[in-house]
This record gives C-alpha cells, structure tokens and sequence, in this order.
C-alpha cells in the first residue's frame, strides 16, 4: 500500500478555502483519502436554527478496542488583508524550509501528519490490537455549535467509544515536538451591551452616554487577577476583542455601545464561576449609572 506524504497532503489541504464555518469541499476530499488506507468513514452534518450547517467527519479503522483518536479541525480563520501575505494563502509555498499558506499551522498541517502517520503505520502493520480513528471538524475556529461537540453526541448514541485522543493543536512555541499539553483550558466569549440615551453633546444632562459605563466595565474586567495559574494550565486571562458603537456623527451622543471579550480559563474555575464574578461587576457599574 502506498504511503501519503505528509507535505502534499498539507499543501492540497491548504488549498481549500475553508474560512470557519465553509466546507469547500474538504470533507469530502479528507474522506476519499481515508477510505484509500482502509476506513470506514461517515460525513455527519449538522445545523442548528441561527447557525450556519457544519460538515464533520468521523473515520475508524478496525473495530476492536481500544480505540485511539486523531481529533482536529480543517476549518480556519480569515486571511486577512492579503497584502500582507508573501503567498496567496490558499495557495501554499514552501519558502525557506516553512510551510506558508492559511492553516498550515493551525491545524491543517496537523491533520496531513494525522493521515500521513496512519498511513505509514498500515503499510508496515496491517493488522493491530485496537482500532485508530478521526475526530475531524469544520466549525473550531468558529462559535463550535454543529462540530465535535454534536459529533461526540452522535457517537454516545451509537455507543462508539473513544479510549485515548490526542489533539494537533499548535503548541510548540519553538520547534516541533517540544510541548505536549494536558487537556485543554476551557474557553468563553463575553458580549456586552450598554443602552443609554442618544442625546445632543451640547445637552449631556438630556442624555446618557453608554460608552462611559462600558470602558469603565471594560477597565474593571481586564484588571480582574483571576489566578496564578496550576501546574498544568497557565493563568486564567481575559482579553477584549471588539469594541463598537454605530455612530456616525461626531457630534451626538450615541445609545447603544458594545463590546466582545473572550476569557481563556484553568482547571480553577468553572463557566458558572466565571459568569458569577463578571456579572457581579457588571451590575455594580451599571447600578451607578
């Protein structure tokens, strides 16, 4: 059996434009590939209402246990202002010994070593104890409703067991292989809403200004020192990523402002505890205004 090489099935990858939550068609071509080394594969879409449908794919080889998972995503972030690309993003290049094309770090690269790995293993052992199988989703770099989450509800339900998963995650801040993380820090996104009142700048008393008690709600959730972080984890971090308010005149007094913020948190907290602690500022700040 012929082996996939890891380099050209990165590039092929790559090549599909999949901003988070678009497909292109790389389900599809991921699966062709998997049935050529002996899986069987399954395509599982999912949709929700106020979300865009997601294709994932789940592929096993062999049925008995235990089975161990390849997890990942072919889904990626927007490439940006291509200006400030070297290369077409969707169109890969090796340049100095690197990979450069959107994805090729986070994650498609991961995924082609995946497949690449399997293929190598089959080709020398066809025959094993246990199974390998692929977690692989399309929707990780987005809001995540329709992708493993629904994948891994599906296979509870079919009383398919995953025994070990190992995720590609970039991690190695350096060169490959210098880092293995334990599990994952949990991950939430914050959206704030202030309604004031629009009013005048020569008449502030008519008004009221939600931009004051967003950048002070703001202020106060960034200084929060949630931890010093754990033995596995490093410490719990917030970071605001938008900030927006629709006014188009320089001269009045806007009412609504909003803003987005995403907290990354360890193994200390809980997404309750987290909502506690931000909500309790929240309603103090706005309590004053």
């Amino acid at each position: 059996m012929a082996t996939i090489n890891e380099l050209q099935l990165a590039k092929e990858l790559i090549k599909f434009p999949t901003v988070t939550p678009v497909d292109a068609g790389i389900m599809k071509f991921l699966e062709k590939k998997l049935k050529t080394l002996g899986f069987k594969t399954k395509v599982l879409e999912f949709r929700e209402k106020d979300s865009k449908p997601v294709k994932n794919i789940y592929a096993r080889l062999g049925n008995k246990g235990p089975n161990f998972c390849y997890a990942g995503h072919l889904d990626v972030v927007p490439a940006g202002n291509l200006k400030d690309w070297t290369v077409n993003p969707f169109k890969p290049s090796v340049k100095k010994g690197y990979l450069i094309g959107r994805g090729a770090n986070d994650m498609k690269s991961s995924i082609a070593a995946f497949v690449s790995a399997v293929s190598n293993f089959v080709a020398n052992k066809r025959y094993f104890n246990g199974s390998i199988s692929l977690l692989i989703t399309g929707d990780e770099e987005g809001v995540a409703i329709n992708g493993t989450k629904k994948v891994v509800e599906f296979l509870k339900k079919k009383k398919e067991k995953i025994d070990f998963c190992l995720v590609g995650e970039p991690t190695n801040p350096n060169k490959l292989g210098e880092m293995i993380k334990i599990g994952r820090r949990g991950s939430m996104t914050g959206r704030l809403s202030i309604i004031g009142i629009q009013g005048h700048v020569a008449y502030p008393n008519r008004a009221n200004n939600p931009s004051t008690a967003l950048v002070q709600i703001l202020k106060e959730l960034k200084e929060i020192k949630f931890d010093n972080g754990t033995k596995d984890f490093q410490p719990t971090n917030l970071e605001i990523t938008k900030i927006n308010i629709d006014n188009f005149a320089d001269n009045v007094i806007p009412g609504l402002a909003n803003a987005k913020f995403n907290i990354r948190f360890n193994n200390k907290h809980s997404s309750n505890s987290i909502k506690k602690k931000i909500n309790k500022i929240i309603k103090n700040i706005s309590k004053k205004k």
